[in-house]
């Protein structure tokens, strides 16, 4: 089903290096569970569940889904808050060979179909009602129109009608709970994640089993982590940040993890503090909102040993608030979707790296920094950042036509531009890539001005970020309008709604203007753009 980078030849490399092993999450967990099957493993606000209840969960999920029909390399679709139910379901895709597709719950119909679409998704599994959004019933009328889609599965509420209720897949499975379940593992496909891009439609990242057991079994071992350590995760399990480095890497430790459903920084320090959380991670939004909580005292975090920073730039300023609050926590990383955490800090990385850097490579990746002709550039000047290693994705779902655009032999373009210190740790300094980022958030900017340009008064748009002390980056829509005139935000919100797209995607302020800078070829100079819309701000304050 899948056409992937996995040749013969990088397999090899990987396993004769001991990055990869074949090994699955489920097998750790397993192993948890026999050693300490009543030990607490998952936390969240309505319960728990132990290491042996996980496996037999899972087990009951696995065959709950065999009896919807649901085969190896089958996607199902997994649209569920950081509730505790998130571990065995995704646990029992894994077991029957079938490929997770985690998704935001924020998504709404418009991207949501777009998703399921291009991953032929045959079940998707979402809460009954969440945050005041009716996911069930909105998911049951894109069966409709997805010829893929067969089953919506629902969590929490009520039986309703066209569905099947998580009890009910587990009652389907208990049936088979004493079936064995063949063993799964090393270069199968085991999760799809889309990730926003400038193409207008979003990339599916495909990861092995290998590539996803060694990408956190590498910060397992790095930070020391073990089944002491209590796992704190509100980044959403929609994302690879929270998916991967908040349940999958408490479960390959074998510690607890305590889920957060939604955001909330008291709540959050409260977590830490009566569950002496010793690791928890965030964007650099949630940092901000952290530190600035009147209950974030040195005291109230003390059991926190490490706080992973990512998904958006961390400005000095509060990369020094947080060293004053958590001095021997805040742990830089560079990462993506396709290529997990390729760079990271340590207890041992001194202070001015924890400022300045987003971390030196992991035992299991490489960074070259090269010029526009691949060309490889010394210590301390500017290029761009490819990196190569055994993190690295299988390739994306829209086959070899769109992955090989980005890859030059093994090494991979991140889009981001660099340099490498004289010590290895890398200092991103800016994005080739047409993206947004607010609070950890990529905005889909292509698919959004897409949208914007069939408004009957808009002519031609541009969404540009503009800095935010709190967020990193908001979005702003400039505009320029068929008959003149104005355009208020409430007009493009309004009509972004009538269109179903997602609410955190929306821009926050519109700019109209007479004329866009541009290249001789007609481009628009968004960076130019930007610095006029930033320096209009500023002249105004």
């Amino acid at each position: 089903m899948f056409e992937t980078r996995l040749t013969a030849e990088r397999i090899r490399k990987h396993e004769a290096s001991g990055a990869w092993t074949g090994r699955t999450l489920f097998e750790s967990v397993a192993g948890h569970a026999t050693r300490t099957p009543a030990a607490r493993a998952v936390y969240d606000a309505s319960g728990s569940y132990s290491y042996e209840d996980i496996v037999r969960l899972s087990t009951r999920v696995a065959h709950g889904l065999r009896e919807l029909g649901v085969r190896s390399q089958d996607v199902v679709a997994v649209q569920l808050p950081n509730w505790r139910e998130f571990v065995p379901t995704f646990l029992g895709i894994e077991r029957i060979g079938a490929v997770v597709n985690p998704l935001a719950t924020i998504l709404r119909e418009r991207e949501l179909r777009q998703m399921l679409q291009v991953g032929r998704a045959r079940v998707l599994v979402v809460p009954a009602n969440f945050r005041g959004w009716p996911h069930a019933e909105r998911a049951v009328q894109l069966l409709r129109d997805l010829p893929d889609l067969k089953h919506i599965v629902v969590v929490g509420g009520t039986r309703m009608s066209g569905t099947v209720w998580w009890d009910e897949l587990l009652e389907l499975g208990s049936r088979w709970e004493r079936d064995k379940i063949s063993p799964r593992g090393g270069t199968e496909i085991c999760e799809l994640a889309f990730t926003s891009g400038t193409t207008g439609q979003p990339k599916g990242v495909l990861h092995s089993h290998n590539s996803a057991v060694c990408a956190v079994r590498s910060t397992v071992r790095r930070q020391g982590f073990d089944s002491h350590d209590v796992f704190h995760v509100a980044s959403p399990v929609g994302h690879n940040a929270g998916y991967f480095y908040g349940v999958r890497l408490a479960l390959e430790a074998g510690g607890r993890l305590v889920m957060q459903d939604f955001w909330d920084a008291d709540l959050m320090v409260e977590l830490v503090r009566s569950h002496r959380v010793t690791y928890s991670l965030g964007s650099p939004t949630h940092l901000f909102d952290m530190l600035g909580s009147q209950s974030a005292t040195r005291e109230a975090l003390s059991s926190l040993r490490v706080y992973i920073c990512s998904g958006a730039d961390l400005p000095r300023h509060l990369a020094r608030s947080a060293l004053d609050v958590i001095p021997q926590a805040l742990c830089r990383v560079f990462g993506m979707t396709e290529i997990g955490h390729a760079t990271s800090t340590d207890n041992e990385s001194p202070r001015d790296k924890l400022i300045e850097t987003d971390g030196n490579p992991q035992p299991e990746m490489s960074i070259r920094i090269v010029a526009e002709d691949d060309r490889v550039l010394p210590a301390g000047i500017e290029g761009h950042v490819h990196v190569r290693g055994a993190f690295m994705f299988a390739g994306y779902l829209q086959g070899p036509e769109l992955t090989d655009e980005y890859f030059t032999g093994d090494w991979f373009h991140t889009g981001d531009l660099g340099r490498v210190d004289a010590d290895g740790y890398l200092c991103l300094t800016g994005r080739i890539k047409d993206v947004i980022i607010r609070g950890a958030e990529k905005l889909p900017v292509r698919e959004i001005e897409e949208v914007l340009g069939e408004h009957p008064r808009i002519v031609e748009v541009a969404l540009i970020p503009v800095t935010d002390s709190r967020l990193g980056e908001r979005a702003v829509a400039c505009v320029r309008l068929r008959d003149g005139g104005a355009l208020g935000l409430g007009d493009v919100t309004s009509f972004l709604a009538d269109r179903r797209v997602t609410t955190q995607f929306w821009p926050e302020r519109v700019v109209v203007m007479d004329s866009f800078p541009k290249t001789p070829a007609g481009k628009i100079q968004k960076p130019l753009l930007r610095q006029l819309v930033e320096g209009d701000d500023n002249r105004g304050e």
